[in-house]
C-alpha cells in the first residue's frame, strides 16, 4: 500500500498562514481574513492553469486572485497592494511548521505503509521552499515527492496520479490519497480508482465530495484517528 498527500492545506493550513499575513499587513486589520482567504482561493482556482501554462504571469495571476478575491468581500485592493501581500505571504511561508499531530500522522502512514509520498500542485521552487520549511523533506523518498511544476502536468489531470502509480509501483485501491480539495484532489483521486480521503480543513460543502471519499476528516485529530482503519 502507498499513501499520497497533498501539501497545501493539508499538510499544514494555507489559511493560517495567509490570516498571519493579513494581520502584518493592514492596519487596522482586516474584520474576516478567513472569508477573504477562500474567496482569493477560488478566484485563484479559475487562473491556476494559465499561470502553469505560461499564458499570464505570476504577477497577474496574484493580482487577479487577490484583487477579485477582496472584490466579492466588497473590499478594494490595489495591483501593487495585491504583490505586496503576496510577499509578504510568501515571507510568512518560509516559517510554516508542522505540527506534532501531523508528524504523527506521517509517521503512523510510514510505519502502516509500504510507500509514503507528496502529490502537490506549484512551481517547483515554491513547493520545495515549504516541504524544507516544514521539515518533512527526509520522510519521503525524492522520487516519492511529485511537484506538477517538475513533472509537467498537475493535478486534476489524470497524468499526474498515473505517474505517482508508476513512482510508487502500486495503483488503484493500493493507493490511499490524502487532500483537501474537492475538484483537484478527491474527485479526480477516486477516478483513477485511489481510495480518498477528504481532509476538509476549511469545512466546504461539497455534497458530490462527501459522496466519493471513502473517508472525511475535518481536523487533524480526527484524520490521525481514522487513519488505522483506513491503513488496515
Amino acid at each position: 500500500m502507498t499513501v499520497f498527500f497533498d501539501v497545501d492545506d493539508t499538510v499544514y493550513s494555507r489559511t493560517n498562514a495567509f490570516v498571519e499575513a493579513c494581520a502584518r499587513f493592514f492596519r487596522p486589520p482586516l474584520e474576516d481574513p478567513f472569508t477573504v482567504f477562500s474567496c482569493c482561493n477560488r478566484r485563484g482556482d479559475e487562473v491556476f492553469k494559465a499561470s502553469q501554462t505560461g499564458e499570464i504571469t505570476m504577477d497577474e495571476m496574484v493580482i487577479y486572485r487577490y484583487c477579485r478575491g477582496f472584490a466579492d468581500c466588497s473590499l478594494t485592493l490595489s495591483p501593487e497592494d495585491a504583490l505586496a501581500l503576496q510577499r509578504t505571504y510568501e515571507q510568512v511561508l518560509t516559517h510554516i511548521t508542522c505540527s506534532e499531530t501531523m508528524l504523527s500522522i506521517l509517521r503512523l502512514c510510514a510505519a502502516r505503509a509500504d510507500k509514503v509520498g507528496l502529490l502537490t500542485n506549484g512551481p517547483s521552487w515554491k513547493q520545495r521552499g515549504k516541504i524544507r520549511a516544514l521539515g518533512i523533506e527526509p520522510l519521503f523518498s525524492p522520487d516519492m515527492i511529485i511537484i506538477s511544476g517538475e513533472v509537467g502536468c498537475d493535478k486534476p489531470e489524470p497524468e499526474i496520479f498515473r505517474l505517482a502509480e508508476q513512482r510508487s509501483g502500486c495503483a488503484g485501491r493500493q493507493i490511499l490519497y490524502v487532500g483537501d480539495a474537492p475538484e483537484i484532489d478527491i474527485l479526480p483521486a477516486a477516478a483513477v480508482g485511489w481510495r480518498t480521503v477528504w481532509f476538509n480543513r476549511r469545512k466546504v460543502d461539497h455534497p458530490l465530495c462527501a459522496a466519493t471519499a471513502d473517508y472525511m476528516a475535518d481536523t487533524e485529530e480526527e484524520l490521525l484517528a481514522l487513519l488505522p482503519a483506513a491503513l488496515s
